[in-house]
């Protein structure tokens, strides 16, 4: 692959509009400046570059900003694309680029299909990090975008016409590339195409980490008018962290077969369900396969309680059972590694064990499993195991948020790390929020070695029913919308009647809570601020 620098001529038939293009870069480039010079004092700024990218058969061809060197950031290229000839055409967005190093979104189109894969290119090679199908239908426009965020390295790519998905592609990276460099944007055609190809492009990145400090890595001009395109319905690069409107779910008992019950109470299906699997059990793949092809993601938890997995995994190969251990565990990975592939587009989440200290006070995990620095060494040992035999599965790890002694020293033993953490707030008063109730465990999330920028989400959440039916709707309005000021990925409503008894809806013993139906209904279907 090789670069080729923007020249002043090319074939007559652009003339115009790369006149029209250089025009526009003058007045970008004016603008980058003197974003530039604010960065001095900021910790973030935004810079725009456009233009015209032609690519011969063969040919690599890179543009670049003018803007500063970064580390963290998103990048983002939307590419106006010849509807005829796209097959062997890739097009890509570059973060931390120098030279021929950096990180690289690229999605390419193929006969059939398309597919997003993310690069750590270095001077001699490039490693794999993540790919994935993109199923969404292109049409003349397609949208690239590339995050970095110190080891956590993200992508997307999609119809800027249509909503924006979740993050395709969330990795970490064991070898993460530390030196700052620029965004780029990247075409490439392949050899066997008969024609030389033209697309004109639209970058924009929102860099932080700039000398002078540190806070919002949110645009630095609000008056930024965003790239010129006037038919772009969405112009502005969201903040690093940031991801989409946060997903809200919902747990309707047991089996996977019940989120239609959703739309019956709640006039919605839920983006998130939950699975609990025992430790005999496989994993119910015909009832997750068709909760995925609804768009519901399946959060899926594989016990250990009542044996002694827990230990034989995280001692290795020095205990007894540790070979069959790894049989089952390995079971279930190529299991998730199937799920995975049902649609791309609909992440699939899993944690060996949940709730932890739960299952040790109830006596479910005793001797060498009840130990913590046992259960973080098992869990490091499934995210490695995920990592190889189930790429795009997102691994999680799953707290109560009770103890936080015992939950802090599991994190300590992770070498590989979550792809998500997540916690469970009940409102325990009916006068609390859920900002109130999820805001402590999330500061102490966030506040450990082990917490790199991952998701984090809601493994359960609720409001016992015994509070009344005013304080069941105040607490349910607004849900999405408090979910994306705290920065929370999405978040499980726990509707079952056992246990703390938060269910709402559709209850054994007749009692009805209309007011905090249609609350959680709302919210359910609303997008709010978000």
């Amino acid at each position: 692959m090789y670069q080729i620098r923007q020249r002043a001529g090319v074939a007559s038939a652009l003339s115009a509009l790369v006149a029209l293009a250089v025009a526009v870069a003058t007045a970008v480039a004016l603008a980058s400046s003197s974003s530039t010079a604010a960065a001095t004092s900021s910790a973030s700024a935004t810079h725009r570059h456009e233009g015209v990218v032609r690519a011969a058969p063969g040919q690599t061809v890179v543009r670049g900003p003018r803007g500063p060197a970064y580390t963290d950031g998103t990048t983002r290229v939307t590419y106006r694309i010849p509807g005829a000839r796209r097959t062997g055409l890739r097009v890509a967005a570059d973060a931390r680029a120098v030279g021929r190093t950096g990180y690289r979104a690229i999605l390419r189109f193929g006969k059939h299909r398309k597919v997003l894969r993310v690069v750590r290119a270095g001077a001699h090679r490039a490693v794999t990090l993540g790919k994935v199908r993109v199923p969404q239908r292109i049409g003349r426009k397609v949208r690239v975008e590339l995050q970095t965020d110190g080891d956590r390295i993200r992508a997307r790519a999609w119809d800027p016409g249509k909503r924006a998905p979740r993050w395709q592609v969330t990795r970490i990276d064991r070898k993460p590339l530390a030196r700052p460099g620029t965004s780029r944007a990247r075409v490439h055609l392949g050899d066997r195409a008969q024609r030389p190809v033209s697309l004109q492009f639209w970058l924009a990145s929102v860099v932080r980490g700039l000398p002078g400090g540190g806070g919002d890595p949110g645009p630095s001009d609000p008056a930024d008018p965003g790239p010129t395109d006037p038919t772009d319905p969405d112009p502005t690069v969201p903040p690093p962290g940031s991801g989409q409107c946060p997903a809200i779910g919902i747990y309707n008992e047991a089996a996977a077969d019940r989120d239609v019950d959703a739309l019956r109470q709640f006039d919605g299906m839920p983006q998130v369900a939950n699975s609990y699997y025992q430790p005999a059990e496989r994993i119910r793949m015909s009832q997750e396969t068709a909760r995925i092809k609804r768009g519901t993601s399946p959060n899926i938890t594989i016990t250990t309680k009542g044996t002694d997995r827990l230990a034989a995994l995280g001692l290795g190969p020095s205990h007894p059972g540790h070979a069959a251990a790894l049989a089952w565990l390995d079971q279930h990975l190529a299991d998730l590694a199937t799920l995975t592939r049902v649609d791309p587009a609909v992440p699939v989440y899993a944690t060996l064990e949940h709730e932890y200290k739960v299952k040790i006070r109830l006596g479910m995990l005793t001797g060498q499993s009840a130990d913590p620095k046992v259960y973080g060494k098992a869990l490091d040992l499934f995210y490695a195991r995920a990592a190889t035999k189930a790429p795009q599965l997102r691994t999680t790890y799953w707290i109560v948020g009770s103890d936080r002694a015992v939950e802090g020293e599991v994190g300590e033993q992770f070498v590989t790390l979550p792809d998500a953490v997540l916690f469970d707030p009940y409102a325990q008063s009916g006068n609390l929020s859920l900002t109130q109730i999820a805001k402590g465990d999330l500061d102490w999330i966030q506040a450990q070695s082990w917490y790199r920028g991952q998701e984090v989400g809601l493994g359960e959440f609720g409001m016992q029913v015994r509070f009344g039916d005013a304080a069941l709707a105040k607490f349910y309005t607004g849900i999405r919308e408090q979910m994306a000021d705290l920065g929370l990925a999405w978040g499980v409503f726990f509707n079952r009647q056992r246990d703390l008894d938060t269910r709402i809806v559709e209850r054994s013993d007749g009692k009805t809570f209309p007011k905090a139906v249609a609350s959680f209904s709302t919210s359910l279907k609303a997008t709010g601020r978000c």
